[in-house]
């Protein structure tokens, strides 16, 4: 008798063991945090993903890095003005910047700092 294909989540516990649990456990988290629900549809849709590929096509390299005369591939693209700010220009391509890990982290903290009343998915 054939047997059934292993789940996404059982090939996941076989391949890392405590990774996977500590992962199972955070995307459960993540799931029962209703704040995050807009965002998570928002950054899985095909819309973000599609713009998301041709803003790092059109500007493979760091703009903030760049800016300071390094030479740093981006991996992220930012939203100048966050989307718990403006959702309204989420899609809008003026507002999106490629960063680099490090360059994203920085000015998400400043975000944080700039906006403090903005809600915000833990």
């Amino acid at each position: 008798m054939p047997r059934r294909s292993p789940t996404y989540l059982e090939l996941l516990g076989q391949q890392t063991g405590a990774t996977a649990a500590r992962e199972v456990e955070e995307r459960a988290r993540r799931r029962a945090d209703l704040s995050r629900l807009p965002f998570d549809r928002f950054y899985g849709s095909s819309l973000w993903r599609n713009l998301r590929d041709a803003v790092l096509r059109d500007e493979p390299l760091c703009r903030t890095c760049r800016a300071e005369a390094r030479t740093v591939v981006a991996t992220v693209v930012d939203h100048v003005i966050p989307i718990m700010v403006a959702w309204p220009r989420r899609l809008d391509p003026t507002n999106l910047q490629p960063l680099c890990r490090t360059c994203h982290d920085r000015k998400t903290a400043a975000d944080v700092r700039l906006y403090p009343d903005a809600r915000r998915p833990r």
